[in-house]
């Protein structure tokens, strides 16, 4: 299923530039955050992989992998 990005129409009722120009970066704000969330988990996820691998490759327990594995090591 493929998601199109909806087209961006600011709103008919705000007629002042300021207004306009708010709501364009509020907008970029918000898209901005949601990069930075994403970039953040990114990191985490990749994190806990390795936190992973260095489990195993030290020869730890298979609990101590599956800790490291949810991020709790």
């Amino acid at each position: 299923m493929s998601h199109a990005l909806a087209q961006y129409v600011p709103d008919a009722s705000a007629k002042s530039l300021p207004l306009r120009r708010l709501e364009h970066l509020a907008r970029g704000f918000a898209i901005a955050d949601a990069l930075m969330t994403f970039l953040e988990n990114t990191r985490f996820d990749s994190s806990i992989e390795k936190a992973a691998e260095d489990a195993r490759a030290a020869g730890a327990t298979p609990e101590e992998i599956r800790a490291a594995s949810n991020g709790l090591a």
